[in-house]
């Protein structure tokens, strides 16, 4: 998943629930911004949902633990 930092951020806290207001509070950005990154990752990852967002992000997550974890 090739995120820049703050998409992914913004991706991981979309997938704990969080709301793009509680998500700007936390990173200190606009509503606006966390919008335009969650758009942002919506097209990047060919996804249409928050819930389909949060998908791909666990998803991932998962692989790189369980990457990592390889000899």
């Amino acid at each position: 998943m090739a995120l820049p930092r703050t998409e992914m951020a913004v991706a991981r806290l979309v997938s704990e629930a969080m709301a793009n207001k509680e998500i700007a509070d936390l990173l200190v950005v606009s509503v606006h911004t966390v919008g335009t990154h969650v758009l942002s990752n919506f097209t990047k990852l060919n996804v249409t949902s928050r819930v389909a967002l949060a998908r791909e992000v666990i998803l991932y997550d998962c692989a790189q633990r369980s990457a990592s974890r390889l000899p």
